[in-house]
């Protein structure tokens, strides 16, 4: 048995730069150059799939090599799975081959091998270096260029991986860095088989992924909340990544921009156990991403007002301009083309890289100086007491009497980074203590969201040339005046009805 510890990053195709940079990375003693078929096998119930478990035949030069890989942990674009290889004859599985104990008690390997059947296969050329470094360490790098394949469909392969085959985990990274400063990648977070499996479906398109509170036990400690929460954080963005890639939009640009700022509360969220000087150069990087997509808020007004047929302008006179003067505003302002740009650059790569690395060798214990004891304290404790802290915030800031809309984007940033916290912790109380996310809050958050963007309309109208600005006052009156009764009833309801208790 092998443990796979592989980077995989995702490039636009071959080329000499990428085989240049490979090739001077470090010393060669090996290499090789062949094309792969790859069938995986699984149940017409897909029991294998079930247990998080992939099941291959590979031949190569008419040899054929069955692999099974058990559950195993991706971290960014970290892999971590055990590998078990046998040579057979033929094209079947032969499962009593492998070690007995690598299988559940609810497999029967006898039974299991009678029911599978091929799933989806994977064809690609396969260009690869063995590479030995100065302190005796060893990576294979394998370029992989092909499809896979499933109901007649497919989905092209272009790929680079970085497999350590003995020595030090940072000559993975330091590789990813330099390919990824060499042409444009981004981490691939799917394996073949994943997307073998999603084709097998008929998932071609991958959905936006919400987001949902981190699944966290009462008995995690701090740190192993912190390292789950982090997992949890960056692989909804890498899936949204992907849903943005496979096909693009401005509602997955949404996603992964709130994802970011949700990474970015975690962070604090942590911060008394965590130093920050731990984290000071990722939080610097952090910052620079969103600041590169601190246009997507004003972008997201003018989406949404132009959103079917500019519905929500359907009672304004001069619509028509309005809706014009967005259009154009839109055409000249940063767009997803700017996002696909983004997600390739080098910078964006080594974010990733970095935090993956981070969690992968817990970079922040060298900060700690041997005071440990904060990380294995129970996280519920750090959890019950951030949520109340961010609740008595709450509490004082929406207390009083009438609010204006501007009162309500002034408290607009902590009511924000409240929700993202109790995403945060929230899965340690909601069965005990009734700690769920009040709707009245959720609607104080989308209301604000609301005013802010007719606040934006409102700028933009001024700059027009309207004949009569009357008309547009009176509909913009009309629209504050039911949003802000809205965001009173929120409101109250929301001081009632707490965020944690």
């Amino acid at each position: 048995m092998e443990t796979e510890i592989e980077i995989k990053l995702v490039i636009p195709g071959e080329s000499e730069a990428l085989v240049q940079a490979i090739e001077t990375a470090a010393d060669i003693y090996y290499s090789a150059d062949k094309q792969l078929a790859n069938i995986y096998f699984d149940t017409p119930d897909r029991q294998l799939r079930a247990i998080d478990t992939g099941l291959r035949v590979r031949t190569a030069d008419n040899v054929s090599v069955q692999t099974i890989k058990t559950a195993g942990r991706v971290v960014g674009g970290l892999h971590q799975r055990p590998e078990y290889n046998e040579p057979i004859e033929g094209s079947r599985p032969d499962l009593a081959l492998f070690p007995a104990d690598i299988w559940p008690e609810t497999i029967v390997p006898e039974r299991l091998e009678k029911q599978l059947v091929p799933i989806f296969s994977t064809n690609f050329r396969r260009r690869s270096w063995c590479l030995r470094f100065d302190d005796g360490s060893e990576v294979e790098v394998a370029l992989d260029i092909g499809n896979v394949e499933a109901n007649h469909q497919q989905e092209p392969i272009a790929e680079v991986e970085f497999e350590l085959l003995k020595g030090d985990p940072d000559h993975l990274f330091g590789l990813a860095r330099t390919i990824s400063g060499a042409v444009p990648a981004r981490l691939g977070h799917l394996s073949k088989a994943a997307r073998g499996y999603r084709l097998a479906k008929g998932e071609t398109h991958y959905e936006r992924c919400p987001l949902v509170p981190v699944q966290l036990s009462l008995d995690m400690s701090v740190e192993v909340a912190f390292e789950a929460t982090l997992k949890h954080i960056l692989d909804t963005i890498q899936h949204n990544e992907q849903s943005f890639i496979s096909c693009p939009s401005f509602a997955a640009v949404e996603a992964l921009y709130d994802g970011y700022q949700w990474l970015n509360s975690a962070l604090q969220a942590y911060q008394d156990a965590i130093p920050l000087e731990a984290s000071e150069t990722l939080r610097d990087e952090l910052q620079w991403l969103l600041k590169t997509l601190a246009w997507v808020p004003e972008a997201s007004f003018r989406q949404h007002a132009l959103a079917d047929k500019a519905h929500q302008l359907r009672k304004l006179d001069d619509r028509k301009l309005l809706k014009s003067r967005l259009a154009e505003i839109s055409d000249s302002s940063p767009d997803e083309t700017e996002v696909v740009t983004l997600l390739l650059s080098s910078r964006y790569c080594q974010l990733v890289l970095s935090f993956t690395e981070w969690l992968f060798e817990q970079g922040w214990r060298r900060y700690l100086l041997g005071a440990t004891s904060r990380l294995n304290e129970p996280v519920i404790s750090l959890g019950r007491d951030t949520l109340i802290e961010q609740w008595q915030q709450l509490h004082l800031l929406y207390a009083g009497h009438e609010f204006t809309g501007d009162d309500y984007l002034k408290k607009f940033p902590l009511l924000r980074q409240a929700l993202q916290l109790r995403l945060c912790f929230a899965a340690l109380f909601s069965n005990e203590q009734g700690t769920e996310c009040s709707e009245a809050w959720l609607d104080l958050s989308r209301g604000t969201a609301e005013w802010s963007q007719l606040d934006y309309l409102n700028a933009v109208a001024d700059s027009l040339a309207l004949t009569d600005k009357k008309p547009y006052r009176r509909w913009l009156e009309r629209k504050r005046n039911a949003l802000l009764h809205a965001l009173e009833q929120s409101r109250q309801s929301a001081l009632d009805d707490p965020l944690f208790e």
